[in-house]
């Protein structure tokens, strides 16, 4: 029955065919089912995409769906169809501009049924309060791939039914929460990536008490302020491509229905204890293409009942997953791992994921011993497990996992220390700084410091604290790992305290005093001078005082002030020469305001020179303006005199065709001053 209704349908519309004019859209009246989110199936569509379609003449009466994508329409002519039934129309990529916005506006007027509005790749710049006033059931407006730099604070004051809002690929620099004013109780779906958004502020969203869905990809942001979601419904969160430098935890505890977390390529380094943990209905977190990235820290993912699936690949400097980096996760089924700088797994981690099924672990360094053998004899499927190639021991070095026999893996597990920085790091001299280490297979951790001797530094769990970096704070350290059956292995990092060049200049230079100043060196100072007899003296600085004035010094002497800091280890110097005795402190200050009277003839003689000269050009400019008026004027009677005689010889011509013109007066050929004469 229901194809014979189609049937029936397409004869009636059958009309809409036709050979394609630049007048006329070869409208394929398709009774055919278009989903259009967030519309239910419409019947009767009208497609014209991607025809450089001008001008549309007519339009089908029960069209819902009209398609007019990738044309070159003037909206004007739009504006003479009856689209009264439309439910969905498609002005995507019609190059659409901002001084079209009058024409919109008048177009939009007669949709006063649609739901669903694509404005997409046009060249839209701002957003005007009335725009779209008239459309008052709109579900679904797309304004991505504009140029929007500007929205009106109630550009969507009229659309309290408006559930999914495109952003997307324009220019947005922030976001005003006065926005969603109208619309915070019905929209669902916000996508503002590829925009350039550098933070989210406290009152940014809160209006938005029922959007589940939030793209923030592909901006600048670098902060979000801990509030930001406060009391929100978001259910799949896109942050990937931005400049976060840690995990948001504090923020995403507050998203208490977030079941798809997305932070890929970001700068994060690691990802600590309790990074993502309390979210009863998160499912899917992908964290993938972050260059930095180095470990994954004990309990980093924890109370997380419902995770099935974790996405860690492609992160270059990956090198450490801890065995309990998942707490109570017992539903975790796939864990990717693939394209990182692992060389190893712990078993144990196996043994805190029960229900894992599969584990991907290729393009890794994986070290062909004790820690890789249960890989081989494990049930959870390990895809291309043909593929992990063993990084070493040197005995089996580029050769696959799975072709070693058991008798070829190392049975003594010697564990693996890793660093959380580099081998050698610079500190400022002042700043905490905390070294840490993991191990792989070792069951306790410490730290050493080697100098003359070596010494034991007390840690906790692989994590040394410097406080407020010293120079005796610079050295080796070595971090010792040792397992179960004693075997141990370390590695050692070099710190140096560095800081910046402290530079002493001074205020006021007075006869018997100086006046000095320099920046803070977030320690006691010392103020050393003297002269050239060598009589010195100090003066020791409290920490936090950057200006100090030496007083009761000798005039008229040069003296070599220092300033020492860092325990007298840096010094900044510089010579002085005070005031004679013979000259004020007055004197000097005013000296650059005062002039000397023995210096009165020379500048009046000066004076008297500077107005001769200025007279002299004068007389001369007259005389040359002079000069000048009057040749124009001779020029003017030279060119009527030849003008009056070229008018005798051409008459003269007739008479006497011989006579030439240079028998006649010859003016200059110089052109007159002025237009007056052609």
């Amino acid at each position: 029955m229901k194809g014979w209704v189609y049937i029936l349908i397409g004869v009636v519309i059958s009309w809409c065919g036709g050979e394609w004019t630049p007048e006329f859209c070869p409208m394929r009246c398709v009774c055919h089912q278009m989903e259009l989110e967030p519309l239910q199936t419409i019947l009767n569509a009208v497609d014209c995409k991607d025809r450089d379609l001008a001008i549309l003449d007519k339009v089908p009466i029960d069209t819902e769906a009209l398609v007019l994508r990738g044309n070159q329409l003037r909206i004007e002519t739009l504006s003479r169809l009856n689209l009264s039934s439309v439910l969905y129309i498609d002005l995507s990529n019609n190059q659409l501009k901002l001084h079209q916005v009058g024409a919109l506006e008048a177009f939009f007027k007669q949709l006063q049924s649609v739901r669903a509005l694509d404005l997409s790749d046009n060249y839209l710049e701002t957003l005007q309060a009335s725009l779209f006033k008239e459309l008052k059931s709109l579900e679904f407006l797309s304004l991505s791939g504009n140029s929007i730099v500007y929205i009106e604070r109630n550009a969507f004051q009229f659309h309290t039914s408006l559930k999914i809002l495109q952003l997307d690929k324009n220019h947005l620099r922030r976001i005003d929460g006065n926005l969603f004013n109208s619309i915070g109780l019905s929209l669902r779906d916000l996508d503002l990536s590829s925009n350039k958004i550098e933070s989210i502020e406290e009152g940014d969203l809160t209006q938005l008490l029922r959007l589940e869905r939030l793209k923030l990809s592909k901006n600048n942001l670098s902060q979000i302020h801990p509030d930001a979601f406060f009391q929100l419904s978001i259910r799949e969160l896109y942050l990937d491509d931005n400049h976060l430098l840690t995990v948001p935890a504090e923020i995403l505890q507050t998203l208490r229905n977030l079941t798809i977390l997305n932070m890929n390529s970001n700068p994060i380094i690691s990802f600590n204890t309790n990074s993502i943990k309390d979210l009863p209905n998160l499912k899917t977190v992908s964290f993938t293409n972050m260059p930095g990235l180095r470990v994954i820290d004990k309990g980093a993912f924890k109370n997380l009942p419902e995770l099935s699936e974790v996405e860690m690949f492609e992160n270059p400097q990956l090198e450490f997953v801890h065995p309990a980096s998942f707490d109570n996760c017992t539903k975790l089924e796939f864990l990717y791992l693939h394209g990182n700088s692992l060389q190893g797994l712990d078993e144990t981690l196996r043994v805190n994921l029960p229900s894992l099924r599969e584990l991907s672990l290729y393009d890794n360094k994986i070290e062909c011993g004790c820690f890789a053998k249960w890989l081989r004899n494990t049930t959870v499927n390990v895809i291309d497990g043909d593929k992990i190639v063993c990084a070493g021991p040197h005995a089996v070095k580029w050769a696959t996992l799975y072709q070693l026999s058991d008798s070829q893996l190392e049975q003594a597990c010697i564990p693996i220390v890793f660093l959380q920085t580099e081998n050698s790091v610079s500190v400022n001299f002042g700043t905490d700084f905390f070294l840490k280490c993991r191990t792989l297979g070792g069951v306790s951790l410490s730290w050493q410091k080697t100098t003359e001797f070596t010494e034991n530094i007390t840690s906790e769990d692989g994590v040394l604290h410097l406080p407020a970096i010293q120079h005796s704070d610079t050295g080796v350290y070595t971090c010792l790992a040792a397992s179960a059956d004693g075997s141990s292995n370390s590695a050692s990092v070099e710190i140096r305290a560095t800081h910046s060049i402290i530079l002493l200049t001074t205020l006021t230079v007075s006869k018997t005093f100086v006046v000095f100043k320099w920046d803070d060196t977030q320690g006691s100072t010392v103020i050393s001078y003297g002269t050239s007899d060598g009589n010195t003296k100090e003066v020791v600085i409290p920490v936090g005082i950057t200006q100090h004035t030496l007083e009761g010094l000798t005039p008229d002497t040069d003296y070599v002030v220092c300033l020492l800091y860092h325990h007298r280890l840096e010094h900044s110097c510089l010579t002085v020469h005070l005031l004679p005795e013979s000259r004020t402190d007055t004197a000097e200050v005013d000296n650059s305001r005062q002039i000397s009277t023995k210096n009165v003839p020379r500048i009046a003689t000066n004076t008297v020179m500077i107005v001769l000269i200025v007279i002299a050009l004068t007389a001369m400019l007259v005389v040359a303006c002079t000069f000048t008026y009057k040749r124009c004027q001779r020029r003017k009677r030279s060119k009527i005199v030849y003008l009056r005689q070229k008018n005798d010889l051409s008459a003269a011509s007739e008479i006497n065709p011989h006579m030439t013109l240079e028998q006649c007066y010859n003016p200059t050929t110089v052109p007159l001053c002025d237009n007056e004469l052609t």
